[in-house]
């Protein structure tokens, strides 16, 4: 037998013989020697390495005749993942999405694929690398499926494979891992380029890009609909937790997609069902849902949690959460459940909380400490508040939820039996600087929220807080914060407290309030008890101090810059505010009360009139504070006469027609005005409307109706815009969107017209004040004015046309005398708007009439002017003429020789014997002579005297005579 050397032999046949080769026998025992190849030329791989090309492992799973290979599809995976242990290729992605599918399509059948589909999971861990710079675009679709098919996987029942994937998203968002192995060299399956290797330095898909695609993925809502199907002791559900809380962190379309697919709901009702660690799985799962009320449509959330089985969730979490204290986590977890719990109760207070224990053990927790009667219970007894923040919040977060909850009424009897009232009563006392539980600006804080919210329950338990002694509390409360000199200084750290930090102005506002709060009951025994303590005094008291403060304010009108808000001022107002309503609902119901503000009372709102809108919060709060002054004066002063009296004396009716007067306060016409009609009542009134005059010189008449050509929507047009347009809708009301006949319950359009609009306020003061001989209008106005007069008219008549058109609406037919009836009422009222418009028809007529005779007349004046500018020059050119030529001079002496003897009427008198003769002889003068003459000039020759005769002499001593003054 022949001996085999080492190496394999090399057959040779024959020369001319054909040799077969030896058959080997399965007794011979033949050697192999395997080569020996260094690490080098492996370049680190190990000695079994052999580069796959991941397109055929896919046709290998695919093909049907080798899909029943379990085998070799395992260890072509397995080479797969050995290959690419630094992560995937972009390009690749399809492959790799087409090998994880199909293994997972034969997973049901055959679990050996199961290690398969986790190991290409886990590589999947690391992020995707680029081989091109624009392969995030190119292969933004497919990483998309990628990522939803991952999603997907959860659906396999495998724990292992599950938890993988978990891991996998979960690190995907957060980045992702990257093996460091700087010395392996990877040759890739097959490039683009047809290169087979790359650099070390790999460019990987950035952490954004990878959370923008899991977002577009939609994967959250598929994580949503594989929790619901996962057992409550799964393990799974821990990190699935984890994961949600992640994505429903990052984004609004997260949360939009976990809650179309009830994602609320699930992770509400398997609150405490992460057994592994339950109370990391409450703070993962509470954050969920605090990311979801966040970021999400809170509607929706809480309309998934507000039933009985989210509810019971919440209470037995909290429960289970309250007495561990001993930690911050805990504790934090505990007020994050209540701020859930408190959500809900304040979007939908009708859920079922009393049917779950939650109300019932809220009350318990917020009262305990307070009422000792409440510590009895079990839950109460293992738990100590301390001054740490978390007890602190979750206290007022107590109080908050109950005062939610209390506009269901079914919690009204639960809120007196654990003695609620009594427990916030405590807090309205001077804040004390030892308290066993809170710190000195905590006891405020709560004191600030207690008197917020205690007047939102009432007037429902306002029985209950006046028979536990609340008037008087509120009264020494009040006495505290108004009265006492005690050197409180707030803290100011609650929202409540806003603005008045260092002073008890936060407690005075909202004391204020609740003592309103307690009058608008309308129980005449506690009106009756609150006056009798001084309340009004001490309003007045405080309204003006605090308007002496308003008043020393300084204002620069140049200098912007220095004109800030003074310390307080914003609290001030509020309290302002608050007393001018607060006397508004005393004087409202009762006249007599209204006598109770006195004379100070009157002058202090006159006052609030008069202040300048700029030193109030830099006119920033005018308008409110205007608003509440208003208030209190068409309560408190119209309707009584003694105030109304000292009201006119103090100018108030001018002051409230220069509000109306002011363009930039038309907001508060309607209040202004109804006030206004109201002071009319008092006869002295009339006087002080029809006296004012406003700043463009327009009398009140002319002030009215101007408003009523802005409501009208006329503005600045002329008379011809004041015609009854149609005589059908002579107010021309806009259509109705009414369509079809309307309901019992609802008002016609024409009535609620009325109370939104300013023309009936204006009809009443013109019925009050006249129509006829009113000061300071014109022809125009009148036309308008035959519009206001009917105005009554023309409302009745459009709501018998509602009337009409409903009954046509609802196909019913009114009886012959009704039809008769209603046929009347409408045709007079078509007439009325004829007659209205020949009115105005005539007036205007009238009105041109009167313009045009004033236009002749003005045109006379300038023809007259005209006429004596003409004779000036006239007369100045004839004494040129004069002046100029002697023989116009001589026949300008003719002529007035000529005019004398005209004028004269007698001749006879020239016989007589006292005639003498006027003219004076030798005169170069052409104008009649007065008794003296003044000449122009000196002659440039002096006469030479004349002969000394008798009648030069008497000629002489006459003319000296005449000169002479007498």
């Amino acid at each position: 037998m022949t001996t085999l050397a080492p190496v394999a032999p090399t057959l040779q046949p024959m020369s001319g013989q054909e040799t077969m080769p030896p058959i080997p026998s399965a007794r011979n025992n033949i050697p192999i020697m395997r080569h020996i190849i260094p690490d080098s030329d492996t370049e680190g791989r190990p000695s079994n390495f052999d580069p796959v090309q991941i397109q055929h492992a896919v046709n290998l799973m695919t093909d049907p005749h080798s899909r029943e290979l379990t085998k070799r599809h395992i260890h072509i995976i397995q080479k797969i993942v050995n290959q690419f242990p630094e992560g995937f290729f972009l390009e690749d992605l399809v492959d790799i999405l087409n090998i994880i599918n199909c293994c997972a399509d034969r997973a049901q059948t055959e679990s050996k694929y199961i290690a398969s589909i986790t190991s290409l999971v886990r590589i999947i861990r690391q992020p995707f690398i680029k081989l091109k710079l624009s392969d995030e675009e190119a292969y933004k679709e497919v990483l998309k499926d990628t990522y939803a098919q991952l999603g997907f996987l959860l659906r396999v029942a495998d724990e292992s494979l599950q938890l993988q994937v978990c891991d996998t998203l979960l690190t995907i968002f957060n980045g992702g891992e990257v093996n460091q192995s700087p010395d392996i060299k990877r040759k890739s399956a097959v490039t683009a380029s047809g290169d087979d290797s790359f650099p070390r330095e790999l460019h990987r898909v950035s952490k954004e890009f990878n959370r923008l695609m899991l977002e577009e993925s939609r994967v959250a809502d598929t994580l949503v609909k594989a929790l619901a199907f996962l057992e409550p002791t799964s393990p799974v559900l821990f990190v699935l937790f984890q994961l949600l809380r992640c994505l429903a962190g990052y984004s609004a379309a997260n949360c939009a997609m976990i809650v179309e697919a009830g994602g609320a709901y699930i992770v509400c009702s398997r609150l405490t069902s992460a057994e592994e660690n339950i109370e990391n799985g409450l703070y993962y799962s509470t954050e969920i849902l605090w990311n979801l009320l966040e970021n999400g449509d809170t509607g929706k959330v809480v309309e998934q949690l507000a039933n009985t089985d989210c509810l019971r969730q919440l209470h037995d979490a909290f429960v289970f959460q309250v007495p561990k204290n001993h930690s911050r986590h805990h504790r934090h977890v505990r007020n994050d459940l209540l701020a859930i719990i408190n959500l809900i109760a304040r979007t939908d207070p009708l859920a079922p909380f009393i049917e779950v224990g939650l109300a019932k053990t809220i009350l318990v927790l917020a009262t305990f400490s307070e009422v000792k009667s409440n510590q009895k219970f079990i839950m109460a007894r293992h738990l100590k508040l301390s001054k740490c923040e978390e007890d602190f919040e979750m206290k007022r977060m107590l109080l908050a939820v109950i005062i939610n909850l209390a506009e269901n009424p079914s919690v009204l009897p639960l809120i007196q039996e654990y003695k609620l009232i009594p427990c916030m009563q405590q807090y309205m006392t001077p804040v004390p600087s030892d308290h066993p539980i809170w710190l000195p600006s905590q006891f405020e804080e709560i004191q600030l929220q207690c008197l917020a919210e205690l007047p939102s329950l009432f007037p429902a338990l306002l029985s209950e807080f006046v028979s536990q002694g609340g008037l008087d509390t509120i009264t020494a409360f009040l006495d505290w914060c108004i009265l006492s000199k005690d050197e409180f200084k707030g803290h100011g750290n609650s929202m409540y407290a806003s603005g008045a930090r260092g002073t008890k102005l936060a407690q005075t506002r909202y004391v204020i309030r609740l003592t309103r709060s307690v009058m608008k009951s309308g129980d005449d025994s506690i009106m009756e008890k609150l006056l009798e303590t001084g309340l009004v005094l001490k309003y007045l008291l405080a309204v003006n101090t605090i308007t002496s403060q308003f008043e020393q304010t300084p204002v620069h009108e140049f200098e912007p810059k220095d004109n800030c808000l003074p310390p307080n001022a914003t609290v001030n107002l509020e309290i302002i505010i608050e007393i001018l309503y607060s006397l508004a609902v005393i004087g409202e119901s009762n006249v007599e009360r209204k006598d109770t503000i006195g004379e100070d009372g009157v002058a202090l709102l006159v006052s609030l009139l008069k202040l300048d809108r700029k030193k109030v919060c830099l006119g920033l709060g005018y308008t409110r504070l205007i608003l509440a002054t208003l208030d209190a004066v068409w309560c408190c002063v119209c309707g009584s006469y003694s105030n109304e009296c000292l009201f006119l004396e103090k100018e108030g009716a001018f002051l409230l027609l220069d509000l109306l007067d002011r363009s930039q306060e038309r907001q508060m016409r309607p209040v202004v005005l109804g006030a206004l009609l109201d002071l009319m009542e008092n006869p002295k009134a009339h006087s002080h409307i029809t006296t004012w005059t406003g700043k463009s010189g327009d009398k009140a008449a002319k002030l009215m109706i101007n408003i009523w050509k802005e409501e009208a929507g006329a503005g600045g047009k002329d008379a011809d815009a004041a015609y009854v347009p149609d005589v059908n809708n002579p107010l021309q009301l806009p259509p109705s969107d009414t369509k079809g006949p309307t309901q019992s319950y609802e008002v016609s359009y024409a009535i609620s017209q009325v109370s939104v609009d300013l023309r009936p306020k204006i009809y009443g003061f013109f019925c009050k004040l006249g129509f006829t001989d009113l000061i300071g209008l014109d022809s125009t106005d009148y036309v308008w004015l035959t519009v206001i007069e009917k105005y009554l008219d023309f409302t009745a008549g459009e709501v018998w046309k509602e009337i009409a058109a409903e009954l046509e609406a609802e196909q019913v037919s009114p009886v012959e005398e009704d039809q008769q009836a209603l046929e009347a009422i409408l045709r007079v009222t078509q007439d009325r708007a004829f007659t209205t418009l020949h009115n105005q028809q005539q007036l205007f007529a009238n009105h041109n009439q009167q313009e045009l005779t004033d236009e002749k007349q003005a045109f006379a004046e300038l023809r007259d002017t005209r006429k004596q500018q003409e004779k000036i020059i006239a007369d100045f050119e004839n004494y040129v003429k004069r002046t100029s030529k002697y023989s116009e001079l001589c026949r300008a002496k003719m002529e007035q020789d000529a005019s004398i003897e005209n004028s004269r009427v007698n001749n006879g008198i020239l016989q007589d014997r006292d005639y003498h003769v006027t003219a004076i002889n030798n005169l170069t003068s052409t104008v009649f002579v007065p008794q003296t003459v003044t000449s122009d000039h000196q002659p440039p020759v002096i006469p030479a005297q004349p002969k000394n005769t008798a009648q030069s002499s008497r000629s002489r001593a006459r003319f000296d005579d005449a000169a002479s003054p007498l």
